[in-house]
């Protein structure tokens, strides 16, 4: 037996039914769901409706507070990386161009000039890594310059320190009020040898430069200096009278020996 309807008219379209009409001929609307429970269905639509407006609205909302959030700080800040950028170049020309240029690329004109153009579209994280690397290369630039000035200093002190020897290697064969015989010996590194004067020898031993005195009245003097070590460096003997050089001997071999004698 078929279902009754329980609606006189179709709750749809208002067309009057017969008592066993399942649907409406005119609609096709079904009639066995009772207005009341028709109604019930449309409200909990319409109120799922109303909360996805509401969610959808909501996030909308938030969306885009957090956009013009992000726009009005990338307004503050990227001129004021700007303004430091061009402060900069007046030192540094390099650190200051890459300050201004990450300063111009935080702007959103500009990065809303190249989504249009090129149809590229950065996200907020790739703008802050941009900036903050930019600025990082800039300070490293800047860092460095710092240190030059120190590093010439450096540099320039080892060259004035080995200028000294050469004043010292820089000796007039006559040297002014010394009176006397004497026996220098240059070199840089252990010597030893023997000093003749008048028949007379005595051993002798140093290291580095030395000078020895001779007897004043000692007619032949004779001098004979070797090197202890295997060194290229000069040895040099010189035998000197009232402070000047009268014979004078060197050699660069290794363990060298140099022989020099002076007399009438």
């Amino acid at each position: 037996m078929a279902k009754k309807s329980p609606n006189a008219n179709c709750y749809q379209c208002g067309k009057a039914l017969e008592e066993t009409a399942q649907f409406c001929p005119n609609c096709g609307a079904d009639q066995t769901v009772s207005r009341t429970d028709q109604a019930n269905t449309e409200r909990k639509s319409g109120s799922n409706e109303g909360e996805a407006e509401i969610r959808n609205d909501g996030s909308s909302s938030s969306k885009e507070k957090k956009i013009t959030i992000g726009r009005i700080l990338a307004w503050i800040i990227a001129p004021l990386v700007i303004l430091v950028g061009l402060a900069m170049i007046q030192t540094d020309p390099v650190a200051g161009a890459i300050v201004v240029a990450v300063g111009i690329f935080a702007l959103p004109t500009t990065r809303g000039r190249i989504r249009e153009d090129y149809d590229l579209t950065f996200s907020r994280w790739v703008v802050l890594g941009v900036v903050v690397i930019g600025l990082a290369i800039a300070g490293g630039l800047v860092g460095q310059d710092g240190v030059e000035p120190e590093s010439n200093v450096d540099d320039a002190g080892p060259s004035a320190a080995e200028a000294e020897p050469a004043t010292d290697d820089t000796v007039t064969d006559a040297e002014e009020g010394v009176e006397g015989n004497q026996i220098r010996v240059r070199y840089d590194g252990e010597w030893s040898g023997a000093i003749g004067e008048e028949g007379a020898t005595r051993s002798v031993d140093g290291n580095g430069d030395d000078t020895l005195d001779v007897a004043d009245d000692a007619m032949i003097i004779s001098a004979t200096i070797q090197k202890e070590d295997d060194s290229n460096t000069e040895l040099t003997v010189q035998i000197l009278e009232d402070g000047e050089v009268v014979a004078e001997q060197s050699t660069t071999s290794e363990f060298g020996v140099v022989s020099v004698t002076h007399g009438p």
